[in-house]
């Protein structure tokens, strides 16, 4: 083989050996710029695996979040048993966070919708619950455990439907459809509304609970944050502190035993009018 053969032979597997080893360093570049990536990305899928196992799914209706809270014995599979005396006077005190008014309850005419109310109250179950929705001149709406309107405590009530219909300051009982009525509870704002929550009937459509008697100017201040739409959750957030029954003017004391929970929470909504 001549020299100038040999020179050139050798020139060319210099120049393969030289592509080969700019080959395998850019393949070790992007080998690290992989490495460097994919570390930290694993890192963060790793955190948020977690998290997420820690935290929960929270993809669902947000029943459990919003049940949190509610002292044992307020969610049930039935009515609480009869605690009252449909013959004596029975008033409540709602305390919330824009004033207090007061119900007088109806128990000769919504027996079992007044005891509930009665029982729920007496075990502070409506301690820290809103009026989520309100509807200009029609009606405010509170006693949702879950605050988005479709919530109870678990049971459902018989209709207990008033003969005369409704008045302005009257209270009734949120419902369904029939035989659906549970925790929430509408106070009428105006003879107006009045008339809108008793279209159709006689019979009418929802359970008297009683009549507001004192501490009208509470509800209307209530009713006064109407959103821009004319329905819907208060522009300004009401929370129930707490209601207090007094029964012939002495006040009620916690149930002696409470009623345990014996089953799931309800998950039946509560409609509005």
């Amino acid at each position: 083989m001549s020299k100038a053969s040999k020179r050139e032979r050798q020139r060319v597997n210099r120049e393969a050996r030289r592509e080969a080893e700019e080959q395998w360093l850019k393949r070790r570049r992007m080998l690290r710029v992989a490495r460097n990536v994919a570390i930290p990305l694993v890192l963060v899928i790793a955190v948020a695996v977690v998290v997420s196992v820690i935290r929960g799914d929270d993809s669902g209706d947000g029943t459990e979040a919003a049940d949190e809270g509610i002292p044992a014995g307020c969610v049930l599979d039935a009515p609480p048993p009869m605690a009252i005396d449909p013959a004596n006077e029975y008033v409540a005190t709602v305390e919330t966070s824009e004033g207090s008014f007061e119900i007088a309850l109806g128990p000769q005419q919504a027996p079992e919708t007044v005891n509930a109310f009665v029982y729920s109250a007496r075990n502070d179950c409506y301690d820290g619950l809103g009026f989520h929705r309100v509807a200009e001149d029609f009606v405010i709406q509170g006693g949702d455990p879950r605050g988005n309107g479709s919530g109870d405590f678990g049971y459902k009530l018989p209709d207990e439907l008033p003969a005369d219909g409704y008045t302005k300051g009257s209270v009734a009982m949120a419902n369904a459809g029939p035989g659906t009525s549970g925790s929430q509870f509408l106070v009428v704002l105006s003879d107006q509304g009045a008339q809108n929550l008793g279209q159709g009937g006689p019979p009418f459509k929802y359970s008297i609970l009683g009549q507001v008697t004192s501490g009208f100017e509470t509800v209307e201040t209530i009713g006064s944050y109407a959103p821009p739409a004319g329905d819907g959750p208060p522009t300004t957030e009401v929370t129930i502190t707490s209601i207090t029954v007094t029964e012939n003017g002495t006040e009620l004391e916690p149930t002696a035993t409470i009623v345990p929970p014996t089953g799931p929470e309800a998950t039946q909504p509560g409609a509005s009018p």
